[in-house]
C-alpha cells in the first residue's frame, strides 16, 4: 500500500513539473489560430512557423547581441574578482558560475546580430 501511495505521489509531482513544459513546446508549435480561438491541448497541424519568425526578426538579434555583450562583460568581471577569493569552495562556485556565462554567451553568439 505504501508502494502505490508513493508512486503516486511520484506521478502527480511529474504531471506537475512536465505538464508546463509540454504546454510549452505544443503552443509553440499552434499556428496562433489554434492558440488564440481552437483552444486545443495539441497541435493538430504543427508547424515551425513561429520560430521561422522568432528568429527572423530583428528585434530577437538585438535581444541576443546584448545578452552576449553583457555576459562578456560578466565573465570578465568574475575572471577579476577570481583572484579576491579566499576559499577553494568559493572560487570553485565562482568558476562553476563563469563557465555557465561564457557556456551561454558562445551559444547565442550565432544568433546576435551586428547593427
Amino acid at each position: 500500500m505504501k508502494a502505490v501511495a508513493r508512486a503516486a505521489v511520484v506521478a502527480v509531482l511529474l504531471l506537475i513539473v512536465l505538464l508546463p513544459i509540454y504546454w510549452m513546446v505544443a503552443t509553440s508549435l499552434k499556428p496562433n489560430r489554434e492558440i488564440t480561438q481552437d483552444g486545443t491541448l495539441y497541435p493538430h497541424a504543427p508547424s515551425l512557423a513561429n520560430y521561422t519568425h522568432l528568429f527572423s526578426q530583428k528585434q530577437f538579434g538585438s535581444v541576443v547581441k546584448s545578452f552576449v555583450t553583457t555576459a562578456d562583460e560578466e565573465a570578465s568581471q568574475v575572471n577579476e574578482n577570481l583572484h579576491n577569493v579566499a576559499s577553494p569552495a568559493a572560487l570553485a562556485e565562482a568558476n562553476k558560475s563563469r563557465d555557465v556565462i561564457v557556456e551561454l554567451r558562445d551559444f547565442l553568439k550565432p544568433f546576435a546580430v551586428e547593427e
